[in-house]
This record gives structure tokens, sequence and C-alpha cells, in this order.
């Protein structure tokens, strides 16, 4: 095992990672469960840097794709699926698009067309009964990216992806968004604070 300071969700290794589970996290992860099953199927970690958001986020991913159990036992809550796939994204000084349209290996970063390419991949693990978990993470990147750069342009992009979640969620679908934000801010409290 070798100690890093931080934690990538695109290369992290399952065999080698070692999570320690807080009360922290066991609460983090009780709302999140409590708030998909009211239907809040977007979410926002928040923290400073080194306080394990990451390292949550890959922990979570491996129980949920594994049989590890080091957050939580029944990988049910959700839905009552089984089989879990990630698309594990992490934030550059780039718009949302261009990093989902790589991320889905499509050419093309026409909202429609984007969202088409999305509603397929979702599509396809549906009917592999698998539920899909879109992860990105040093979202505060896409958002700096996003003031500095036709905004306008930007913030639309960000709430068709929220409408998007929303409406898989109401189709029955198996979307569960997160992303993550590096900040300082003292009392956010529509989000789930680290």
């Amino acid at each position: 095992m070798k100690f890093s300071l931080s934690t990538n969700i695109k290369t992290v290794q399952f065999n080698d990672f070692h999570y320690i589970v807080t009360s922290n996290s066991r609460r983090v992860l009780g709302s999140l469960v409590a708030d998909y099953n009211s239907g809040i199927h977007c979410f926002t970690l928040v923290g400073t840097y080194g306080t394990g958001k990451s390292s949550f986020l890959a922990a979570l991913e491996r129980d949920l794709k594994t049989n590890t159990k080091s957050l939580f036992e029944n990988k049910g809550q959700f839905n009552s699926y089984s089989k879990f796939q990630t698309l594990n994204i992490i934030g550059d000084y780039n718009s949302l698009s261009n990093l989902l349209s790589e991320e889905l290996e499509s050419n093309n970063v026409n909202t429609k067309e984007l969202f088409s390419c999305l509603e397929k991949k979702l599509t396809e693990h549906k009917k592999k009964e698998e539920f899909l978990l879109l992860v990105i993470d040093e979202f505060g990147k896409i958002l700096e990216h996003a003031a500095n750069h036709n905004p306008e342009k930007e913030l639309y992009f960000l709430k068709a992806n929220a409408d998007t979640t929303y409406w898989r969620t109401i189709q029955g679908g198996s979307l569960f968004e997160f992303s993550m934000n590096l900040s300082n801010f003292a009392n956010l409290n529509f989000y789930e604070k680290f």
C-alpha cells in the first residue's frame, strides 16, 4: 500500500486502495441514500483540499462495483440495482460539454447531440440492468472556466445536464450524479459538507 495525499477517481486501483471510514463519511452516505430515495439524484460534495471527497467516492464506487463493504452492506438501496458502473470525469479548465464529450468518446459538443449520446449510454446500461453514476471531480475548475468563457452557454449546459438527470430520474432511469468542489464556504446548507 502506498500513501497518497490525493485520490484520482479515474486511476485508483481498488485492490491497493484503503479507505478509513469515519462517522462523517457514514453520515454523508446516509444522507445520500436518504436523499436518493426521496427523489434527489444530483449531489455536490464540498470541502477543502485533503478532506477526502475523492477518496469517499472511490470507496463508494469500490463498494458498489465489488464485494467490499467499507461504507455499507446493502447495495439494494438504489432501486434494487445490483450492478453498477461509473462515468468518472476529472474537471479541468475546460467546458463540461468538452469533458463529457471526451468521456463519451463523442466528437460532438453540440448540446442536443451530446445528451443524445448520454441517453444512448444510459439506455445501454439500463438494458444490462446497471446503475450508472456520473462523477465529476474538480468541478470548481469547470465553473471557473464557465465564468470566464461564454458564461451563458456554459451555464445553459450545466442546467441542461441537471435537467437530464431529473428527466432520467422521473422516467425510472439509473443516473446518479456527483460533483465535487473545493470550497472554503462556511455555511452552505444546501450542499453536503465534508
